[in-house]
């Protein structure tokens, strides 16, 4: 599971050429984990000075996310458990 944060230092990898900003005091552990898990890799500083990039591991999870529909709404009857 993944905390809103993390999602956005994810999805700040992936769209922009600038480091994450603000730097939050979540952020070496939220880059920390990625790394671990192969989401995330460091670089050569490019033109702006990012040094954390996302693998292609990275990319695919960020697209993953993107094309998660929104959640429906359901009804359950409790006496049936019948999804209305």
């Amino acid at each position: 599971m993944n905390t809103p944060h993390e999602i956005e230092v994810a999805l700040n990898a992936y769209y922009s050429p600038q480091p994450f900003s603000p730097n939050s005091p979540a952020l070496p552990s939220a880059q920390s984990k990625f790394l671990g898990h192969g989401i995330m890799e460091i670089r050569e500083a490019n033109s702006y000075g990012k040094t954390h990039f996302l693998t292609i591991k990275g990319e695919a999870w960020v697209r993953m996310l993107c094309q998660t529909p929104f959640p429906q709404e359901a009804f359950i009857n409790p006496a049936t458990k019948e999804i209305i």
